[in-house]
């Protein structure tokens, strides 16, 4: 009986093991000059170059070898007159662990490209979205993250006056499709205060996947809410928070951004005297 039980307890640990080693999809980031925190959003940018800053302190579910790890991400693209934007994601890792793993770990590089000739700046928006995360090794997160993720997404949106929203539909494929599943994202921001452009937001990312090795979908949820503020010379930014449930994302954690902008339609600031 003795020696049964303990075969048992071996079983179990190698399949909370196996299930603990199967990688997960990279976290969502959202792209781009005008989007904010985690949804992807129909719009363009004008002509212009854009760099991004977020950083998350990651305070992670029961299992997580990482009491507490920062997650810096660096974004830069370019945008063509509201027409089409591209550019790259870069991410890293780092916290310390109980169980021996690295410490630091590089992320997945995100490439993407939206082409967006029926958003304007004003008005219902709608765009198309490619996004393709290079984790092969050293970026797969010490494999703890797919080697390779496609994204192919439809956003639509509309933003007028004190309002800005926008929903994403995307199908993903990953680990040479191994996995396959479907992302559905919402992101709502009021703006309250505009001669500072201080606006209020919510934004919310579902996905459902199918494994290969696994039977029946794998749901992850990911929920921030924020401040942010942005005005006409190209500097964006502010506090959130998130929220998170499923493989791949942190219970909980305040997320910074911080943007820059650089155009001939962004009004430089006044020279202080």
């Amino acid at each position: 009986m003795i020696r049964a039980g303990g075969l048992v307890a071996l079983l179990l640990a190698a399949l909370v093991s196996t299930a603990a080693a199967e990688p997960a999809l990279p976290l969502p980031i959202a792209v781009g000059g005008e989007c904010r925190l985690m949804v992807s959003c129909p719009w363009s940018g004008p002509l212009g170059a854009h760099f991004r800053l977020h950083l998350l302190v990651w305070l992670p579910q029961d299992g997580d070898p990482r009491p507490r790890s920062v997650l810096p991400f660096a974004a830069l693209s370019a945008s063509l007159w509201r027409w089409a934007e591209a550019g790259a994601t870069f991410g890293a890792r780092g916290g310390a662990t109980t169980d021996g793993s690295p410490a630091f770990l590089q992320l997945p590089i995100k490439i993407w490209a939206r082409v967006s000739p029926f958003a304007p700046a004003e008005g219902l928006g709608v765009a198309a979205e490619v996004r393709y995360d290079v984790g092969r090794a050293p970026f797969d997160a010490a494999g703890t993250v797919y080697g390779d993720t496609e994204s192919y997404a439809l956003l639509v949106g509309y933003r007028k006056a004190a309002v800005d929203a926008n929903i994403s539909l995307t199908y993903q494929e990953a680990g040479a499709r191994s996995y396959r599943g479907l992302e559905a994202g919402g992101a709502l921001w009021l703006h309250v205060f505009r001669p500072m452009g201080l606006q209020l937001g919510l934004e919310a990312i579902g996905r459902f996947g199918s494994p290969a090795e696994r039977t029946g979908l794998q749901p992850t949820w990911t929920v921030a809410f924020g401040v942010r503020s942005a005005d006409d010379t190209g500097v964006s930014g502010g506090p959130s928070y998130l929220f998170g449930g499923g493989p791949g994302v942190p219970a909980h954690g305040p997320l910074l951004t911080f943007g820059l902008s650089f155009g001939p339609e962004y009004r430089l600031p006044a020279p202080s005297l």
